[in-house]
């Protein structure tokens, strides 16, 4: 956190070798990580040794990378670290890609995406960077790139299909743009109260069967991390705060960076589904995180908004360091 201190040039030739160690700092961290300390591994460990003996259900892309990880190095260990460098890499050649301020983004990167997705679901942390590549394509409106990372990112995580629609939402113009984004989390709430499941109307046999998976989940108590979700829990709140912050102050924040607008457009839709998905609270969580991995590239935008700079730096790496303590102490991410 004290690298967002830095006074690094972020066009020169030195940041990119920086990025570059950070990078791989990350990916031997993750790795080589202790499994059991965090949540998941296990799991990945059984489904490891099912697609050994057979089929399994579970995304291609994992059937694939197992399957070559036992026939060359016959060491599930491979499997993490081939994750680790696609999770990592692609997601700070995104951060590089659609921000100048990296170091704050790689900060808030690192105290919850990094444990979330490359130490836990490793396989959504993937398809989220994909997600963050397909940011440029919906607003340079090219279709065969934002096909392309899309579908990466399904073949590395089913839930990546809410990626689909978010096309959709650069063709608003700006003053429905702004009543879209100003009335989403509302509704959200509206759905909230009301206790209406929008998804299992959904008519894709294996979304339904994830469904039923995750369903299952929570009545046998066996989804620790996302069971019980409070949509009035106060970081969830705090993060409502920002986003209607960033949104009033989004004509100031255009002028520096011009996704500001579609990272507000999925960061709205992240925090629609938390309330809206609470029915089902794996879900819920697990559509949240994966839309919400934009909060890298626009929480760090509040450098532009708040003077003088330095507090804006100190409030981006607070917040980073709370979001940290939470995910280690409270949500207990690390055992």
């Amino acid at each position: 956190m004290l690298l967002a201190f830095l006074p690094i040039n972020h066009t020169g030739k030195l940041s990119e070798i920086f990025l570059i160690v950070i990078g791989a700092f990350l990916i031997l961290f993750s790795g080589f990580r202790i499994g059991s300390q965090f949540p998941d591994y296990s799991s990945y460990l059984i489904l490891y040794e099912d697609i050994k003996s057979g089929d399994v259900i579970v995304e291609l892309s994992f059937v694939f990378i197992a399957k070559f990880v036992h026939f060359v190095f016959n060491n599930v260990l491979f499997v993490f670290l081939i994750y680790a460098v696609l999770g990592v890499s692609l997601k700070l050649a995104a951060i590089k890609q659609l921000t100048n301020l990296w170091l704050l983004s790689v900060v808030v990167y690192v105290a919850n995406f990094f444990i979330l997705h490359e130490m836990i679901q490793i396989r959504v942390g993937v398809a989220a960077a994909f997600l963050l590549l397909c940011v440029k394509p919906i607003y340079d409106r090219d279709v065969k790139k934002f096909l392309l990372f899309a579908l990466l990112a399904i073949f590395f995580h089913i839930s990546a299909l809410i990626i689909l629609p978010l096309w959709f939402l650069g063709k608003f113009k700006d003053k429905a743009n702004l009543y879209f984004l100003t009335a989403l989390v509302p509704a959200a709430y509206v759905i909230y109260f009301l206790k209406v499941t929008v998804l299992n109307f959904i008519p894709i046999p294996y979304v339904q069967d994830k469904l039923d998976l995750y369903a299952a989940l929570q009545e046998l108590g066996t989804a620790d991390f996302f069971t019980d979700i409070n949509v009035f829990n106060y970081v969830f709140l705090a993060k409502i705060l920002i986003f209607y912050f960033l949104l009033y102050k989004h004509k100031l924040l255009m002028t520096h960076n011009k996704y500001t607008i579609v990272l507000l457009n999925i960061y709205a839709v992240s925090l629609f589904m938390y309330p809206a998905l609470a029915m089902m609270p794996v879900l819920a969580g697990r559509v949240n995180e994966l839309l919400g991995i934009v909060e890298i590239i626009l929480f760090p935008l509040l450098y532009y908004i708040i003077s003088p700079r330095y507090i804006s730096v100190v409030i981006v790496v607070v917040w980073s360091l709370g979001i940290l303590l939470i995910n280690i102490f409270k949500s207990s991410l690390i055992i």
